[in-house]
């Protein structure tokens, strides 16, 4: 589902958009809670994982703070409409550099505040877009 011109417009005015017309599947959504809860059980027993915040869930060989990690999370970050999503905010010409996963149980999840995270990013020119699912 590609974003309106209205919504393009809103990106580049507002940097925030929420596509009006596309919806990840439910089977889809149900496949990302599956990989967490596995993320969860595989790194149980690690002192340093936070299901709050993940760094690198796709990373199988121990990614930041240990993390044993699973490459299907990959899978999620190629979901072709959002992909071309994308596309149209910022061209054909990107790549995906990092993943994180905020976890966010109802109720007791960690507040996340709005904030701006382009001064810990090690890209020159700082041009990026963050997709959140």
């Amino acid at each position: 589902m590609p974003l309106t011109v209205q919504e393009i417009e809103t990106y580049h005015r507002d940097g925030l958009v929420i596509p009006s017309g596309y919806r990840i599947p439910e089977s889809v959504l149900a496949r990302i809670n599956a990989r967490y809860q596995k993320l969860l059980d595989d790194n149980r027993d690690n002192p340093d994982f936070s299901p709050d915040f993940i760094l690198g869930p796709h990373l199988d060989a121990g990614g930041s703070y240990g993390v044993k990690g699973d490459p299907e999370w990959l899978e999620f970050a190629g979901i072709r409409e959002i992909l071309d999503m994308i596309e149209q905010l910022i061209g054909p010409d990107f790549i995906l550099w990092g993943m994180t996963i905020f976890g966010k149980p109802a109720r007791i999840g960690k507040a996340t505040p709005w904030h701006q995270d382009g001064d810990y990013y090690p890209i020159e020119p700082l041009e990026t877009l963050k997709d959140w699912i």
